[in-house]
């Protein structure tokens, strides 16, 4: 519904929208802002949540983060990008929380292009133009350029509420 409101911006375009739930995303391709294929996938924000809980020996040092702590470091490091020697707060190196994650995101990734090669095999279209990240998980720092480095397809957060029509009693002076 929300491509139907941006017009003709998108009207031939093959689109991917990526819906990334806590425990699950939603891979939608659209033409003309018509729906062409969709596909559930068991991969969500809370894979990444659960992969940084699991124990992990750096330098002699043990970690073992609570889901207070995994989603602290999801909000505010997401996917590092970079090879600095910059380290969290309890001493836990940003690099190392790439090699934790890195199997979730190869995970969302591949599915993502698995989904991409169906519906081109489908012969309905040769190619994605561009993809669209919605959900709660959409919000983890890097992932839309993670997943654009990787797919080679420009990717980008997108607000699914921001084309819609709100009226003037409902809107927020601030």
């Amino acid at each position: 519904y929300a491509f139907q409101l941006t017009g003709d911006r998108y009207r031939d375009k093959t689109v991917a929208v990526l819906d990334i739930g806590a425990e699950g995303t939603t891979i939608a391709i659209l033409k003309a802002g018509e729906l062409q294929f969709a596909r559930e996938i068991a991969t969500g924000g809370n894979d990444f949540t659960r992969a940084l809980m699991e124990p992990v020996a750096v330098e002699g040092k043990q970690f073992a983060l609570s889901v207070e702590e995994a989603e602290a470091i999801k909000k505010k490091y997401g996917i590092p990008m970079g090879g600095g020697q910059e380290v969290t707060p309890a001493g836990l190196p940003l690099s190392r929380i790439m090699f934790i994650i890195r199997p979730v995101l190869e995970r969302l990734s591949t599915e993502a292009l698995r989904s991409f090669d169906v519906y081109k095999a489908q012969g309905r279209e040769k190619r994605v133009d561009t993809i669209f990240l919605c959900g709660g998980g959409a919000g983890f720092k890097n992932l839309a350029a993670f997943l654009s480095s990787g797919l080679g397809i420009d990717v980008s957060v997108m607000d699914p509420f921001a084309a819609l029509p709100v009226p003037g009693h409902l809107q927020n002076d601030t």
